[in-house]
């Protein structure tokens, strides 16, 4: 064999030894996607506790299962509306659409975001009391202040049962905190429609856990509290709230309630107000992560929490005093039949691996 011969065998050999272990990958249970470094996906935290858990039911399942970073961003929820759509968070996972209607319809037909259908099926919001305000708790000693209360056009009966911290004249309405606006706006707008402007003063609260610290004292003490909340939260399945009756849902009603918000008619202009639409919580997402990320988008639409299991995990995250990640591993060690269905095998096998090291002891 001629000399050039045999370093041309020589280096043909040595290419093929080079790329073996590259051939190989999928022998070793190594895709190559999967050595490649991905961008996070981040998700938006606008800070109340159904979101906590669902951020952290997405993140581990995101993370663990299709191996993409994961980074969360603390933002207002109007923040949070102008960053899914521009790209700078790609995950609202909770977006309540009776309150930022004309928001979600316009991003969806702008395509800058897409639905990936409800997460949690069935929502209530309004104005609630403790049930002893009304009726009383013969076990804990406590008189009923507004036997009479059960509309919140009985309220202007009742002003000197919730008194404002800051005018003994005036009754106190808790609106929400500080970061949800339109919520803020949709209570001032109703407290004039329902002629309690004079009447009540709505009063913001700093942060959620200070809206829920401020409702559960007053229920511990076995005072009254008047209070802007929803569900489903662990507060309202701890506590025996009653919601007060409003009139029914009105398309029409709420258009003019926007219209208020929106500066174009001023508050005192509405006449009439009615209750949230009982519509169920969506998720969405920036369009471009399904071009990036197509697997992830999936498993967002079929993925499906659901009010009673939300329940469920908020009660015991607040009775067990356990944070939102604690309660995402409770989650799939409880619901473990739910979170299977949402994937695909090797990403559910992926997930049971992570719960075991974990110490999340789940199998089929």
């Amino acid at each position: 064999m001629s000399v050039w011969r045999a370093s041309l065998v020589l280096v043909i050999a040595l290419a093929m030894l080079v790329m073996l272990p590259l051939s190989g990958c999928d022998d070793l249970g190594i895709g190559a996607g999967e050595t490649e470094e991905k961008d996070p996906i981040v998700l938006g935290d606008e800070q109340w506790q159904t979101m906590w858990i669902n951020n952290a039911i997405i993140g581990f399942i995101i993370e663990h299962g299709y191996g993409y970073p994961v980074k969360v961003e603390t933002l207002t929820s109007p923040v949070a509306q102008e960053s899914l759509e521009s790209g700078d968070i790609h995950v609202k996972s909770e977006v309540w659409q009776a309150q930022v209607r004309d928001w979600w319809e316009g991003a969806l037909d702008d395509g800058t975001v897409l639905d990936m259908g409800p997460i949690l099926e069935s929502t209530a919001q309004g104005w609630y009391v403790p049930r002893y305000v009304i009726e009383g708790d013969e076990e804990r000693d406590v008189e009923p202040e507004a036997p009479g209360l059960e509309s919140v056009f009985d309220l202007e009966d009742y002003v000197e049962v919730f008194p404002s911290e800051t005018d003994a004249e005036q009754g106190e309405l808790l609106s929400g905190i500080a970061q949800w606006e339109e919520t803020l706006l949709v209570n001032e707008v109703k407290l004039h429609a329902y002629g309690l402007e004079d009447d009540f003063e709505a009063k913001e609260l700093g942060s959620a856990a200070g809206l829920d610290s401020a409702i559960a004292g007053a229920y511990e003490r076995g005072e009254p509290i008047l209070a802007y909340y929803w569900e489903p939260t662990w507060l309202l399945g701890a506590y025996d709230m009653v919601r007060l009756e409003e009139p029914e849902y009105d398309q029409d009603v709420w258009d003019q309630i926007m219209l208020a918000i929106d500066g174009e008619i001023e508050f005192a202009e509405v006449e009439e107000a009615c209750a949230y639409d009982d519509v169920p919580v969506a998720t969405g997402v920036h369009a471009g992560l399904e071009e990036r990320a197509p697997e992830v988008v999936e498993f967002l639409r079929d993925m499906k929490v659901g009010t009673d299991a939300m329940n469920e995990v908020a009660a015991y995250l607040e009775l067990e005093e356990k944070d939102p990640e604690e309660g995402a591993l409770w989650y799939f060690e409880n619901f473990e039949d739910d979170w299977r269905d949402w994937l695909p095998e090797n990403v559910e096998q992926n997930v049971e691996d992570a719960l075991q090291d974990e110490g999340i002891d789940v199998g089929q």
